[in-house]
């Protein structure tokens, strides 16, 4: 009897095709999945899996990507959670495909014995069933409510302190690795470490993805009009010597020290053992909500100043309008916040709300000229000082360093404090111009952010 009820627990989980039909009848309809048509095969340390793929959207257009690998095991929390890992890199994979090659919002992937869906954006896990009950009384609700449009019922937010102290626990496991390996002082060794996370930020925030970033995921074409999706360990080691190598052509700040040619000798040395593959395959195992900068934020500051931000903002903020004195783009009086004062996520929402601000203002301009399409505003001033960030003709074409170098400073910063508020403002830049559709090739005026006076302008 015990034999029998649990063979009907393990085959709990529907077969693909009875998924597919349980997702249309929670009202999602089919839509054509994009790039080639041909077999989807995941290679994995599993080995080579044949994968079922169907990409459903809802009357809003948002997208659910289905795929299916019902002979790969994926790793339990139980097992990850030791190593301060919450994802596994088969769902990685899985995720990088749903988002850079389909365009998805949500991913339900179904493997052995068990259902996740994900929420694509920080790749939070909204639900995962493993059980029938789970099934029907949990994950399918979810997925009605989302083809009807309801995403704020299952949005709950990144639980952002337990990320944190999460990956404050990876971050100091593989200091504690790395820092004799590399014959560097722990924080040394750590700043290498933000310099790769920040790198990997740069690749999934831009416009291309880790899959063309240098971070070992393939997602390749085969010869049969298919495709299929590895992972090349064997590169690490090459891939992240090139990431340290081009940081500082990408972010430039007095902050990061360009690494000197003996450390990427002792890197170099590194190729035969595998700490820098596993290193390089546990960051891609983790999910993108850790590395948001709300949450990574909570490794460089503590409650009690944050309490401080919080009280701030319930008691009100003045527009950013008010605050901010320019005429044009020439900033007169930039966007101030006080770290000590207020604390570093409510510097956070500051530069959020001066983000949107700067972004209005170009909405503004670009239909001016296209209404006045002789306006003088559309000729250079060739007497007036260049901005960082500003054409000759007065578009703003460079946002991000923009508002670094003229409109956002951020006061009462210890030095030693200076490196991981550095960090998180580079995080922060990344997601508002990803979020904004800022371009974005690299960002070099972060110093900027730390001195009295706009950049170039005497106050």
């Amino acid at each position: 009897m015990e034999t029998e009820i649990q063979q009907k627990t393990e085959r709990w989980a529907p077969g693909f095709t009875d998924l597919a039909a349980e997702v249309e009848r929670c009202g999602w309809l089919p839509a054509p999945v994009p790039g080639p048509q041909g077999e989807l095969r995941f290679r994995t340390f599993q080995g080579e899996q044949l994968a079922d793929r169907r990409l459903y959207a809802n009357d809003a257009g948002r997208r659910l990507l289905v795929i299916g690998m019902e002979q790969v095991t994926l790793p339990k929390d139980e097992d990850l959670f030791p190593r301060f890992l919450n994802l596994s890199l088969e769902a990685r994979m899985a995720i990088v495909f749903a988002r850079a090659n389909v365009r998805a919002d949500w991913l339900l992937l179904l493997t052995k014995g068990r259902l996740d869906l994900h929420r694509l954006s920080e790749e939070v896990r909204e639900h995962r069933a493993m059980d029938a009950a789970e099934f029907q009384g949990g994950l399918l609700p979810q997925v009605a409510g989302l083809a009807r449009g309801r995403d704020e019922a299952v949005r709950a937010g990144p639980s952002q302190l337990p990320g944190a102290e999460s990956l404050r626990g990876w971050m100091r496991h593989w200091t504690l690795q790395l820092a004799p390996a590399l014959e560097l002082p722990p924080d040394a060794a750590e700043q290498i470490l933000w310099r790769w996370i920040i790198m990997l930020q740069f690749a999934r925030r831009g416009k291309t993805s880790e899959a063309e970033g240098g971070w070992g995921l393939d997602c390749a074409p085969t010869n049969g009009n298919g495709t299929i999706l590895s992972y090349d360990a064997q590169s690490a080691t090459e891939d992240l010597i090139r990431a340290l190598e081009t940081f500082g052509e990408t972010f430039y700040s007095d902050l990061f020290v360009r690494p000197d040619e003996a450390l990427l000798d002792r890197l170099r040395g590194m190729e035969e053992s595998s700490i820098l593959d596993r290193l390089r395959a546990e960051l891609l195992m983790q999910t993108q909500d850790r590395f948001e900068p709300e949450t990574v934020a909570w490794l460089f500051t503590d409650l009690a100043r944050e309490q401080q931000g919080w009280r701030h903002e319930v008691a009100g903020v003045e527009p950013v309008r008010r605050r901010l004195r320019h005429e044009g783009w020439t900033v007169y009086r930039p966007l101030i916040c006080d770290l000590e004062r207020d604390g570093l996520t409510f510097t956070l929402r500051d530069a959020a709300r001066l983000a949107h601000y700067l972004n209005d203002q170009m909405v503004f301009t670009q239909k001016r000229r296209e209404e006045h399409p002789g306006d003088p505003v559309n000729q250079p001033d060739l007497f007036k000082q260049t901005l960082r960030g500003v054409a000759p003709n007065g578009r703003l074409e460079d946002p991000v360093n923009y508002m670094f170098a003229e409109a956002l400073r951020v006061a009462n910063v210890p030095a030693r404090q200076r490196f991981g508020v550095g960090v998180v403002l580079l995080l922060q830049a990344m997601a508002l111009a990803r979020r904004l559709d800022w371009p974005l090739e690299g960002i070099d005026t972060l110093d900027g952010v730390f001195s009295e006076a706009p950049l170039g302008f005497d106050a």
